[in-house]
């Protein structure tokens, strides 16, 4: 057996434990656990779109004046890993609001680095020393952090204080479901009142295709909650910066994942068993005072 594959079985023990959540993401690498206590961890293996289309779209996303009406990518930072896939998702998107108007969503000035900043808003000290003080040593530990109280931080469940916390990750996994109260608060934590958030269920249908094209046109990136490797779980989240109408793909950064700011390729599917990177579901994150045209998302305040 292979060493991904004994993680992936791993994986699923540790969904067994959280069998009263709805549904649950998780994200993490092959690295041995002691190796990866304060460090950055590469996301799961990626199933790559065709070299043919790659280099078609990675031209098309460096057009001075490209037409958004068929194809658009936008600037998203490509933050690393780090403490987990929905955390680093969302520290991507706030990323790149932070560079366009709201620059309290993350403190100090970070442009697209990784900056220390960054890490903090997605993953605080108190969240990774949490994580290891609440389970240490425990036989299905993956080494990530946790919202819930320590013995170093008795109070941390009460004050949250990063990304992870507000989406009450645990040990690199965390429940869609709670992904948007959690975001609200976060915002709300840092002075930001309303800004929109819209969880929506992919089920096949053309709708979100249009919705997320609509979204990208506007100039506003998705999270999207996907299907890591195509075997019909779900298992990742990443950031949707990009579309392309004539080949129905779908751009994402997968957090630092072979090389900074590299722009991969899936087919919009919804998600099922053999569709790489199918999606079920997505979070539209619109700032206050702007809309999305022609959309219209039963959206949450």
């Amino acid at each position: 057996m292979s060493m991904y594959e004994a993680l992936r079985r791993k994986l699923r023990v540790v969904a067994t434990l959280f069998k009263t959540e709805k549904s649950l993401t998780f994200c993490a690498s092959t690295e041995k656990l002691e190796s990866r206590v304060f460090c950055s961890i590469a996301p799961l293996p990626v199933v790559h779109a065709p070299a043919a289309v790659t280099a078609i779209h990675q031209t098309l996303q460096h057009k001075t004046a490209p037409d958004i009406s068929v194809s658009r990518v936008l600037d998203v930072p490509d933050y690393n890993w780090y403490y987990g896939c929905c955390p680093t998702a969302i520290g991507d998107v706030l990323g790149y609001w932070d560079q366009r108007g709201y620059p309290n969503v993350i403190p100090g000035e970070n442009g697209n680095a990784m900056t220390q900043n960054v890490k903090n808003a997605i993953a605080s000290p108190a969240h990774i020393v949490s994580g290891q003080q609440d389970r240490p040593g425990g036989s299905h530990y993956l080494g990530g952090g946790t919202f819930r109280d320590s013995p170093a931080y008795p109070r941390h469940q009460s004050q949250p204080d990063c990304i992870a916390d507000y989406v009450k990750e645990v040990d690199f996994g965390t429940n869609p479901y709670n992904v948007h109260d959690g975001l609200l608060n976060y915002l709300h934590s840092k002075g930001e009142q309303g800004w929109t958030i819209a969880r929506v269920r992919y089920n096949g249908t053309p709708d979100i295709w249009h919705d997320v094209v609509k979204s990208i046109q506007s100039g506003m990136p998705v999270v999207a909650f996907v299907d890591g490797n195509g075997a019909g779980d779900l298992s990742h989240c990443v950031p949707i910066i990009g579309f392309d109408k004539a080949t129905h793909m779908y751009a994402v950064h997968n957090e630092g994942d072979h090389g900074a700011n590299a722009v991969k390729w899936y087919h919009f599917n919804y998600l099922k068993p053999g569709a790489a990177y199918g999606i079920w579901g997505v979070s539209f994150i619109v700032p206050p005072g702007k809309t999305i045209p022609g959309v219209r998302l039963p959206l949450h305040h």
